[in-house]
């Protein structure tokens, strides 16, 4: 059974470590015992725009979690917990301004690797043009 996926005040999913998960039983001192989580694991639905896709790709909004407790089983955390409720276009402008304002990058696949890159100034500009789109 799916549990709603819980989130903090300001709209966003919580760490992994604040879910109910059962402790790894992978050696943790391997690299190869982790997986990259999106703490927003809509893919799809994050895509649909530049303001929700940026969010989904900010550095802290992805977390290392062991494969046990990430995706493999029936205790892992996309068999126990349904995707996190979307929050509002105003509470992830929020985060986005939080994320400029503090110079935190984005982690991006680019050519089979995760590289990190921070919010430029056409990027930002881009969001706000859509945000002024999307809230009319």
């Amino acid at each position: 059974m799916e549990r709603a996926y819980p989130t903090s005040v300001d709209g966003m999913p919580v760490s992994f470590q604040e879910l109910d998960l059962r402790p790894s039983q992978l050696d943790l001192r391997r690299p190869e015992s982790f997986s990259l989580h999106h703490k927003h694991f809509t893919a799809r639905r994050m895509a649909r725009l530049l303001i929700t896709q940026t969010v989904r790709d900010l550095e802290f909004e992805q977390e290392l979690v062991p494969r046990d407790q990430h995706n493999q089983g029936r205790q892992a955390l996309h068999t126990l917990y349904q995707p996190p409720q979307p929050a509002s276009l105003i509470q992830y402008m929020d985060r986005l301004d939080i994320a400029k304002q503090t110079g935190e990058q984005m982690r991006i696949r680019a050519n089979g690797a995760y590289i990190l890159q921070h919010i430029s100034e056409i990027h930002w500009k881009q969001i706000e043009q859509e945000y002024n789109r999307e809230s009319d």
